[in-house]
């Protein structure tokens, strides 16, 4: 028996009908994995899924004067997961870097308020919304 992926891999010989015992060590990647035993001259290929990206933050809103000022979100999540951050206000800027792999932290800057008005914008980190609101 050929072992390739696997943590290990009972091995014996026989003839006639049998069964052929393996375990699957956990794949605590975000990568998707694949391992291949040869039973009796046959390639049988497991694949076995990655965990998925999981992400937390800091916080889920910032409020600012009418002066505005810079904020700043942290990110935690696996090392090998992706995130990214936009704003969908244009007073909400994102500093680069505007994403990371891994825990990180994304900065941002609120302009100055020149309206009479509270004003509400939304960041989107990692693929989760932060509120900012900002006082006249």
């Amino acid at each position: 028996m050929e072992r390739r992926g696997c943590r290990s891999v009972s091995s014996s010989a026989g003839t006639g009908i049998g069964s052929v015992g393996y375990s699957v060590a956990a794949n605590a990647s975000t990568t998707v994995r694949t391992g291949a035993l040869t039973i009796a001259g046959t390639a049988v290929t497991m694949t076995q899924a990655g965990v998925p990206c999981s992400y937390k933050l800091s916080g889920t809103s910032q409020t600012f004067n009418k002066d505005g000022g810079n904020g700043s979100m942290a990110v935690t999540t696996t090392s090998a997961c992706t995130w990214l951050a936009a704003s969908t206000a244009g007073w909400i800027t994102v500093t680069p870097p505007i994403g990371t792999t891994g825990d990180g932290k994304i900065g941002y800057k609120v302009a100055k308020n020149g309206t009479h008005l509270d004003r509400t914008g939304t960041l989107t980190i990692a693929g989760k919304s932060v509120t900012i609101l900002q006082k006249r």
